[in-house]
């Protein structure tokens, strides 16, 4: 299964970003499919991922010059349902409304859900069973 983490942070203390990347890149055994972080920055989500481990990830320039935020997600991917290679279907997930999710297992049900609620959860170019549960916010 994924992992996840993430941290807010009160007032303006933040932890220190060191312990943040040990964190980050000590999940990566429970999926290195993919990687991701998400954080806002300017009243926008600021959405990094690729289909890479997070130990990978960490050495890119979105890593390297982040200053933590006041809140930060992140998720490594065991991959379940969708490809990897599509990055679409990597965690961090976010939608136009402002709401962005990780989670940890598979959603089962969705497609009916899809039916009950008449509503299309996947855009086109996701296969991945975790973005109904945006539709639930």
């Amino acid at each position: 299964m994924c992992g996840i983490g993430g941290y807010y942070a009160f007032g303006k203390t933040r932890p220190y970003k060191e312990a943040i990347t040990k964190v980050f890149t000590s999940i990566c055994s429970r999926g290195k499919d993919a990687s991701g972080f998400a954080y806002v920055h300017g009243g926008e989500i600021v959405c990094v991922k690729a289909p890479i481990p997070s130990t990978e990830l960490i050495l890119r320039k979105e890593w390297k010059e982040l200053e933590l935020p006041k809140c930060l997600i992140f998720h490594t991917r065991a991959g379940t349902v969708g490809s990897n290679q599509n990055n679409a279907n990597n965690h961090p997930l976010s939608d136009p409304s402002g709401v962005c999710i990780v989670h940890n297992g598979s959603i089962r049900g969705y497609e009916e859900m899809e039916k009950i609620w008449d509503y299309q959860f996947r855009k086109e170019d996701q296969e991945v069973d975790s973005v109904g549960l945006l539709a639930a916010f």
